[in-house]
């Protein structure tokens, strides 16, 4: 388990969450939402993870397989992230990310048609005192 504090390990998530969301072509942005707060959840043995999201609402005709591919190979790029793209029973692709120390990131369409989503989840950290488990942080 990492010694990054919970706010380092906010940090990283929500800075992955924006470079994913910068990757959707402009054209297609109408408005993006970073949430501020996430939930604390526990991490492989004994660490946490903070979950956070940002939603980018779309406009004009997206195309999400094309936008996928953006994602997946700028990603790809960095090999400290280890990256694949699944598909929803409807055939919806999902970029899925894995990053140090546990951090996972999902992108894809959000459950309107014409939003984006990508929920995150930090690299583990050890829970101090005065952050509970599955509260908001």
């Amino acid at each position: 388990m990492s010694r990054l504090s919970p706010d380092e390990a906010k940090n990283i998530a929500q800075k992955m969450e924006k470079r994913i969301a910068a990757l959707v072509p402009s054209e297609y942005v109408e408005s993006e939402n970073q949430l501020k707060t996430g939930t604390v959840m526990p991490c492989g043995e004994a660490g946490y993870a903070w979950h956070g999201h940002l939603f980018l609402t779309l406009k004009g005709d997206p195309d999400f397989e094309r936008t996928m591919r953006l994602v997946l190979a700028d990603v790809r790029r960095d090999s400290q992230y280890r990256v694949g793209m699944t598909r929803l029973s409807d055939g919806t692709p999902i970029a899925d990310i894995r990053g140090p120390l546990g951090a996972e990131y999902i992108a894809g369409e959000g459950v309107d048609d014409m939003q984006y989503e990508v929920s995150s989840s930090s690299p583990c950290f050890e829970l101090p005192d005065g952050i509970p488990s599955g509260g908001s942080f």
